[in-house]
Formats: C-alpha cells, structure tokens, sequence
C-alpha cells in the first residue's frame, strides 16, 4: 500500500472513532449529568489525527 491508502484509512477511522467517542461522551452526560473530559480528550485527538491525515491525501510525495 503506498502513502495516500494508509492515509485515507487512518483518516476513515479516526472519523469514525471520534463519532463514537463523542456519541459515548454524550449518553454518559444524560445519564450523570457531568462531562467526561477524558472522553472529550480522545475525541479531540482523533480529530486531530484525521485532520492530519486529511493533509497527506492530497499532499504530492516527495522524492
């Protein structure tokens, strides 16, 4: 696989975790009615890791 699959595929799941953690976040706020930090943390780093992922997929590679 070269650099641009890798890349759309961290950037796939990365999406899709933070959904998920985000969504957990979420249904532990209705039921407790306290904000899980740590939640909101991963789910911000897995932002961050599809954005960063997102920059390679159009980024020409370099020889």
């Amino acid at each position: 696989m070269e650099r641009e699959d890798y890349a759309g595929l961290i950037y796939v799941l990365s999406n899709i975790v933070s959904v998920l953690v985000f969504s957990a976040g979420l249904i532990i706020f209705l039921i407790y009615k306290e904000i899980n930090i740590y939640l909101v943390a991963v789910g911000l780093l897995m932002l961050l890791t599809g954005f960063i992922a997102k920059k390679f997929l159009y980024e020409p590679e370099k020889k």
